[in-house]
């Protein structure tokens, strides 16, 4: 793919997108499902990717009646992914978008679902906090994807108007809220090669 030299800005996913954190993310899931009885597939995780994690928390207890604290698990849930961050490395063929942005002046923000420090720790444990203009985490904006809440925030912090920036996302979700927020291009960094497989998925 050639290099989106007529993009006025970058706007990146962060897990699975700029970070191989999707199995971290997993094993955390399974971690406090063990611990609290909440029933949660792998379909479903990905199929959720980019919804806040206390959302989806809650959204389960409901369904299956089980009684809990959303805020207390999703942060035993963050306290697991956290610890785990010395194995999450950087996804190169996506990252190498954001060095060219970099080098060429583009600005750049990351748009997660995902809580800002969470980004911040898991983008400076893995070198590349650098890298980017802007960090919006779901603290940041009031409706999750694929609401365009969280790219139109990061577009807006930016000062770069939706229709001059381009996203990049690996969830079918984020790309309907890149779509919603009118942007002038998304990419599915999922058929870029060099994305790294997940034969669990």
């Amino acid at each position: 793919m050639h290099s989106p030299v007529e993009a006025k800005a970058l706007i990146f996913d962060c897990d699975g997108t700029l970070l191989n954190t999707m199995p971290l993310h997993w094993s955390a899931w399974c971690a406090i499902c063990r611990e609290t009885g909440l029933r949660f597939n792998k379909e479903s995780f990905y199929a959720l990717a980019g919804v806040p994690g206390r959302e989806i928390i809650r959204e389960l207890a409901n369904q299956q009646g089980i009684v809990l604290d959303p805020m207390e698990v999703y942060a035993r849930k963050k306290a697991f992914f956290l610890n785990g961050l010395k194995s999450v490395r950087a996804i190169p063929c996506v990252v190498q978008f954001a060095l060219e942005a970099r080098r060429t002046g583009i600005p750049t923000a990351v748009a997660s679902g995902s809580s800002r420090a969470q980004v911040e720790q898991a983008l400076t444990e893995t070198g590349i906090r650098d890298l980017f203009n802007v960090i919006v985490g779901n603290e940041d904006y009031e409706k999750a994807k694929p609401s365009p809440d969280a790219f139109l925030t990061a577009a807006n912090q930016l000062g770069v108007l939706p229709q001059f920036c381009w996203a990049f996302e690996d969830s079918d979700i984020g790309i309907e809220a890149i779509k919603r927020a009118g942007f002038a291009k998304f990419v599915d960094v999922r058929h870029l090669e060099g994305y790294p497989e997940d034969d669990s998925r």
